[in-house]
């Protein structure tokens, strides 16, 4: 199992990955059986899902991240157009439902979030000029600019005041925790 997930992690990174039929699979947009789609989206999600959790150990620990955003397709459910949540077994979510509650396109969102959390980390390893003087500031601005343009883009489903639920909470943290990434290397009298 190890070996297929370093592979796999292989794949994701992009860099020394060799060109097999793994890597192909996840770019195809044509596919003949359902269970080739699958395996795609299982390709695309762990690739996403490597670079998400790095970014969280590499903020964590006032690193560069060590992987960079994969250029592979974003394949995690999208937001559905009819119901805020759905339950564990994909259908609408309602109060006997089994919780907790899965609000789809979340994790799509996630991926946005952590690849601007990624130009601010590796922003903060070698800022334009010196840390609180004006280039950097604006530059800082430029960053806080893209977050709130992403966060007021979010469907009300997607926000956690208007779907309080697990994956809003988290995607809020997240978003939060990239605005502190923005702003830590200030000195206070900025």
């Amino acid at each position: 199992m190890e070996q297929i997930v370093q592979e796999h992690v292989s794949v994701c990174s992009f860099t020394d990955a060799p060109q097999d039929e793994t890597r192909g699979a996840l770019f195809e947009t044509g596919h003949r059986t359902p269970k080739e789609a699958e395996h795609r989206r299982g390709l695309s999600k762990l690739c996403w899902g490597v670079f998400l959790f790095e970014n969280l150990l590499a903020d964590s620990s006032s690193q560069p991240p060590e992987t960079a955003p994969p250029p592979a397709p974003i394949l995690f459910e999208e937001a559905d157009p009819i119901y805020f949540n759905l339950d564990v077994t994909g259908r609408m979510f309602a109060q006997g439902s089994p919780k907790p509650p899965i609000v789809p396109g979340v994790l799509c969102t996630a991926c946005e979030a952590a690849c601007l959390h990624y130009s601010v980390l590796m922003y903060n390893v070698k800022p334009h000029g010196i840390i609180g003087h004006d280039q950097d500031i604006l530059k800082r601005r430029e960053f806080f600019t893209r977050l709130s343009r992403l966060e007021t883009s979010l469907p009300p489903r997607l926000r956690h005041n208007d779907n309080t639920a697990l994956g809003t909470i988290f995607l809020k943290l997240y978003h939060n925790l990239v605005a502190l990434a923005i702003l830590r290397p200030l000195p206070p009298s900025t």
